[in-house]
């Protein structure tokens, strides 16, 4: 689960009058398709998108889980969205990169089980994206090397001592 801004925690609070959320997950698309933040936050009632703007935080979605019909992820090139079935028409809520499958996997079963009137299933370690323990970047699956924090230097000399023998 993501830390929700204070802000964005205030406005939502403010909406609902409650701070009892289910989920909430940060995408690394803004609401422009470019890089940015924005947060998807369910109470057991309603669905939030929200992102900050300069000085105020904007509410893109304000969506009741009665008014919805089904939730799912949709995969795209080089990301993901999250698609919702609200009275029969299709809606988009929020876009996401690849590195956040797990994560909005995750919200939209904890979501479709809250539409269905069910328990949301429990969490477990496979919902969750690993990530580098010192810049906290999303790591591939299986893999534990960062691309941020790897030594270029010592990886290129490894490189070298690979192709060396070949070099005539």
């Amino acid at each position: 689960m993501s830390t929700l801004p204070d802000d964005i925690k205030d406005k939502i609070i403010e909406l609902c009058n409650s701070d009892d959320f289910e989920v909430v997950v940060e995408s690394d698309v803004g609401p422009d398709g470019q890089m940015g933040k924005q947060w998807l936050v369910c109470s057991k009632d309603r669905i939030f998108v929200a992102y900050p703007n300069s000085s105020e935080t904007v509410i893109l979605r304000d969506i009741a889980v009665k008014d919805m019909n089904e939730i799912k992820t949709e995969a795209l090139v080089g990301g993901g969205c999250l698609i919702a079935n609200v009275d029969g028409e299709v809606i988009s809520l929020i876009r996401y990169s690849n590195a956040l499958n797990r994560e909005f996997g995750r919200a939209a079963r904890v979501i479709q089980a809250r539409i269905k009137g069910e328990e949301p299933p429990p969490p477990s370690e496979d919902d969750k994206t690993n990530r580098c323990p010192k810049c906290n970047f999303p790591l591939e699956i299986g893999s534990d090397v960062c691309p941020n924090c790897v030594n270029r230097v010592r990886a290129m000399r490894r490189l070298l001592e690979y192709v060396s023998p070949y070099k005539k």
